[in-house]
């Protein structure tokens, strides 16, 4: 039970320690690029996700070959749930990571299901397509 309490512990001060650096570079560089160079905020917030995401797939591949601190799983899921799906695929292809982790890859094909239906009802309701 102490092992279960320790690791549950661990993994989440790794989520504290990797999620919020993460959370905090995306919404700045989304600000930036919105403010600064008057992109649109969507736009804006999707470069800066992806960008984000990517480098973090990246970071994580290089740390588990030196056997180092990584990033938890769900920090992953969350990047790619909240936009970063273009920067985790193209992190998993790039930097060959997590490929041949089978929950891993169908955790990801399920948020890429689940924000295509999403993306979908945003526009069939938006063109009143919906009851």
């Amino acid at each position: 039970m102490a092992q279960h309490k320790h690791t549950h512990e661990k993994h989440g001060n790794a989520l504290l320690l990797f999620g919020i650096p993460a959370a905090v570079l995306a919404l700045g560089l989304a600000g930036g690029l919105t403010f600064g160079a008057n992109v649109p905020i969507l736009w804006a917030w999707l470069a800066s996700i992806n960008l984000i995401t990517f480098l973090w797939f990246g970071l994580d591949k290089h740390r588990a070959q030196k056997n180092g601190l990584r990033a938890p799983e769900n920090l992953l899921f969350f990047l790619t749930l909240t936009g970063g799906t273009v920067g985790a695929l193209v992190g998993m292809r790039l930097f060959r990571h997590k490929r041949a982790k089978r929950s891993f890859v169908l955790v990801i094909w399920l948020l890429i299901v689940f924000q295509a239906a999403a993306i979908t009802l945003v526009i069939l309701s938006s063109q009143g397509k919906l009851g």
